[in-house]
């Protein structure tokens, strides 16, 4: 089985890298003197393809922002999802069935 590492570096050399990869806390079992290499792993891999990435690791977090230079998404609370959501679009085709009905709950 592959592990989040393991993708990150694979798309980094595929020819055909997805268009989306999604990692949940790819800090885990890592020692923390390791998390500068995974930062800049995570960066190099976003130039080839779209990362979501979740962590509850700060010093992740900052070294991704530094490696990037790219501002973190903010805290979303549960207060505020809706609005975030509403104003965050996903790259949907044009005249999808998901982006007509995200267009006609906009105009609700």
């Amino acid at each position: 089985m592959w592990d989040s590492h393991s993708w990150l570096s694979a798309v980094t050399v595929s020819p055909r890298p997805p268009s989306l990869l999604a990692v949940n806390e790819p800090e885990t079992s890592l020692h923390p003197d390791i998390l500068d290499a995974l930062a800049h792993l995570i960066v190099r891999a976003s130039k080839h393809t779209q990362l979501w990435i979740t962590t509850h690791s700060q010093p992740l977090a900052d070294r991704i922002e530094k490696h990037s230079g790219v501002p973190r998404v903010p805290h979303v609370s549960l207060l505020n999802l809706g609005r975030c959501l509403r104003r965050t679009r996903l790259a949907l085709p044009r005249n999808s069935p998901l982006e007509l009905e995200r267009r006609r709950r906009l105009t609700l």
